[in-house]
């Protein structure tokens, strides 16, 4: 790995592109080519996943990107990078004491939305492979295998929160996301979905959220949304932290 730049100061400038500014690239990244590891997984995701082909993926790794090294839970520093592809692609690497407990997040348009005309297009990647046109934004976690093969853990290492009735009831349709906007400072996720607008129908500037429904404590509200707690990299597995009334892991 070898920078081509690297900022004087953070925060001199800012983020280079707006899905950095959401993910976590707050302060101003170095710019070159990607580290390896970061770049080894995003050339490895199968096609039929990400929707990229690895064409494409191996032009992306010859051309300079942004990233970070960050402290992690390991002497080996994590990395984190958004790659300037359409509505970018951001890779987070969360080490362990062994390389081989170290899992990558990866953001990028793994949900085809093709089929799905109802799906709000906002933040859409339009795509060129053959197998879907139109994706949108969905977060994996992968690890290599012993046999070195690269595989989806998500399901094991990151599973969606269960709602409650009481939830389902409160909550948007299909809003639930990961928050990374932390993952610069520290190895640390959360759940949360955007509570149900109180004028159905109302565009996004207009949306204003119903009241937080009885027996939900008012510190799990978020602007607007319903926090799940954090998910905290402890070096081995993502341990949950509920949020406290100060907004903070407790």
């Amino acid at each position: 790995m070898q920078a081509q730049w690297c900022p004087d100061a953070n925060r001199d400038s800012p983020p280079p592109s707006e899905r950095a500014a959401g993910t976590a690239l707050l302060h101003k990244p170095c710019l070159g080519l990607l580290p390896q590891n970061l770049g080894r997984v995003l050339l490895a995701i199968p096609e039929s996943a990400i929707h990229i082909s690895q064409q494409t993926r191996s032009q992306l790794l010859r051309e300079p990107q942004p990233y970070l090294a960050v402290k992690g839970r390991s002497d080996r520093p994590d990395f984190i990078t958004t790659v300037d592809f359409l509505e970018g692609i951001t890779l987070r690497s969360f080490e362990g004491a062994s390389p081989t407990d170290t899992v990558y997040l990866v953001e990028g348009p793994f949900r085809c939305i093709d089929d799905a005309p109802l799906v709000p297009r906002e933040g859409e990647y339009v795509l060129a492979a053959g197998s879907c046109r139109s994706g949108l934004a969905d977060t994996r976690l992968y690890k290599w295998s012993s046999g070195d093969a690269l595989a989806d853990v998500t399901a094991e290492y990151l599973p969606a929160p269960r709602l409650s009735a009481a939830e389902q009831a409160a909550l948007a349709p299909d809003s639930l996301r990961l928050d990374l906007t932390q993952l610069s400072q520290a190895p640390v996720l959360r759940w949360s979905a955007l509570l149900k607008s109180r004028y159905p129908g109302a565009t996004p500037d207009d949306y204003t959220p119903i009241d937080m429904p009885g027996g939900m404590h008012t510190s799990r509200q978020l602007q607007g949304t319903l926090h799940f707690g954090y998910r905290v990299w402890d070096g081995a597995a993502f341990e949950h932290e509920p949020r406290s009334e100060s907004g903070e892991p407790k």
